[in-house]
């Protein structure tokens, strides 16, 4: 086998090997929650998360909240009625 070839054949390799891994990590099975409480819940440990982590993470998300309205449509509203006709709207915002 020429060197280029052992070349080739070690990128494919590799390729194959991190598509394969992506593959693993993908669900069986999408997952779509509904609305309020109708999500799935999990321990931590259950799905491979360090808990002690995931409560620093929340922790720190807390403390650090932001001021923007929970509903997007009414903070895009509030954003176009400061920034007057420099913010320009798209998508299924620019209704």
């Amino acid at each position: 086998m020429r060197h280029r070839d052992l070349g080739c054949l070690l990128r494919f390799a590799v390729v194959l090997l991190g598509w394969s891994a992506a593959q693993g990590l993908v669900a069986d099975e999408l997952y779509y929650p509904g609305p309020g409480t109708q999500w799935e819940q999990r321990a931590p440990d259950k799905v491979d998360i360090d808990a002690d982590k995931l409560a620093e993470a929340v922790k720190f998300a807390q403390a650090h909240e932001i001021g923007w309205l929970r509903d997007v449509r009414a903070q895009i509203e509030k954003d176009v009625a400061y920034w007057g006709a420099e913010i320009k709207k798209l998508g299924i915002t620019a209704e």
